[in-house]
């Protein structure tokens, strides 16, 4: 069960933050929101306090229209973002 969560995040994980920057980029509120809350409810099945918070920031700043603010938002959400999947790639579990 713990390695096709993994697994899952780690497909899903690079496409759902590419879809958060463009969100971000274009000013789409509800396409910032929408992207942002399912990378946090993957950060929390995961327990990744760090990403879970950063998405969660950013979620709100999208509910809020705050565009430029998920500017700097999602540059730390990237970042947390790149912590965990490097983790999770150095302890994957074979399937």
């Amino acid at each position: 069960m713990l390695a096709d969560l993994i697994q899952q995040f780690l497909r899903e994980c690079p496409s759902r933050l590419s879809a958060i920057k463009a969100a971000v980029a274009s000013r789409d509120a509800e396409g910032i929101c929408s992207e942002a809350g399912e990378l946090k409810r993957a950060a929390a099945h995961l327990s990744a306090a760090g990403l879970f918070d950063a998405a969660g920031v950013v979620e709100r700043l999208g509910a809020e229209a705050r565009f430029e603010a998920a500017e700097g938002a999602w540059r730390r959400l990237s970042q947390e973002a790149s912590q965990v999947l490097d983790a999770l790639r150095l302890r994957e579990i074979p399937t």
